[in-house]
């Protein structure tokens, strides 16, 4: 199921959720292709009404540095059987209506370290911050795709996101627990990894609170 807004006359990219998590059967590569390729066109007919659906919401606000309440769309594709070709087709639709979503939830889908490097690349396509929450646990991808988002987050230019509103850095909230890695190689992984990237991830380790 799925619900939106209409945008207001002059308005940025309108709120709106989508909730795909309990859909039985799962919808699989094909559905998630048909599916954003649907939204796409509601996303252009809102754009029409007098909206602005290319616009990327909150960069007015503060000389353009964007506020956390800017980041209203909710994308929940849980538990859908969807891997690379269906991410793919998920990010061509963010990238080319910049929609900036709170949350995408893709947890216990097929998307594998292939569908994990779209997400890289799509992360990487602009110069600002187009995800705060994004959900990848149950997924199979390995250390290597896990590196891949690790790189492009490390990379990107509007990650810790400078929250206008709060007067503070929000990092991406990243789930990649139960893939295809042990404990002890994501650990590895950590360790290796984010000192040549200068990132700092929140392991939540003992009494540690992420968040």
């Amino acid at each position: 199921s799925s619900s939106s807004t209409a945008p207001a006359p002059g308005a940025a990219t309108p709120s709106f959720s989508v909730s795909l998590g309990e859909c039985q059967p799962p919808i699989g590569e094909r559905g998630a292709e048909r599916f954003c390729a649907w939204l796409g066109q509601r996303l252009l007919a809102g754009c029409a009404g007098g909206g602005s659906s290319s616009s990327s919401a909150g960069d007015s606000a503060a000389g353009g540095r964007p506020s956390s309440n800017c980041y209203g769309v909710v994308l929940d594709f849980s538990n859908q059987c969807i891997g690379a070709r269906g991410v793919r087709a998920l990010c061509a639709l963010l990238e080319t209506h910049r929609v900036r979503s709170g949350k995408v939830k893709l947890q216990g889908n097929a998307i594998g370290d292939d569908g994990a490097k779209e997400i890289a690349r799509f992360l990487s396509s602009k110069s600002h911050a187009p995800i705060l929450e994004l959900h990848l646990s149950h997924n199979q991808i390995s250390v290597r795709g896990a590196l891949w988002l690790l790189a492009s987050l490390a990379l990107h230019p509007g990650y810790p996101i400078q929250d206008a509103s709060r007067h503070a850095f929000i990092p991406l909230w990243l789930r990649l627990d139960h893939n295809a890695m042990s404990s002890n190689e994501a650990a590895c992984l950590l360790s290796a990894a984010l000192p040549p990237l200068h990132a700092v991830a929140c392991r939540g380790i003992g009494d540690q609170q992420c968040g």
